[in-house]
């Protein structure tokens, strides 16, 4: 599978989370096993290479061999990313992120957005993400991929 393919997932899973049909618990970890899976098929499509192309292409990015820029669109070429699938990566990239600072254990007072988040704040910042995935899937059309 890829994000793309499981976009329905996501939003399915981020719904439930922000109508409490789901804790924050159970939420952080089902979203990360679907990245798991999704990170884990992008890893079995390298495996046809001959060579590790992307590999190459960040040593070349961190060696100022290429630009930014340069960088950007060859990676997206390799791994056939369209501007869609970079945006609903960016949401689903800030989902990680939020789910990376979730701390349970601490009270509102205790947090320290955007480093620690608690229990309210995480819920908080992950249904603002629901609602732009949601603007983001109604406005996409099907085959824009």
């Amino acid at each position: 599978m890829s994000y793309w393919e499981n976009k329905d997932l996501y939003y399915k899973l981020l719904k439930e989370y922000c109508n409490f049909e789901v804790s924050s618990i159970d939420f952080e970890r089902k979203f990360l096993q679907i990245v798991k899976e999704d990170e884990d098929a992008l890893h079995e499509k390298s495996k046809d290479w001959e060579r590790r192309f992307d590999i190459e292409l960040q040593v070349e990015r961190r060696e100022s061999k290429i630009s930014q820029e340069e960088f950007c669109k060859r990676w997206n070429d390799l791994w056939g990313i369209t501007d869609n699938m970079n945006k609903l990566c960016d949401i689903l990239d800030r989902v990680f992120c939020a789910c990376d600072c979730f701390d349970p254990n601490i009270s509102d007072s205790e947090a320290n957005p955007p480093l620690d988040l608690s229990e309210r704040l995480f819920r908080e910042e992950v249904l603002s993400l629901y609602h732009e995935l949601e603007t983001f899937i109604n406005n996409t059309r099907v085959n824009d991929v």
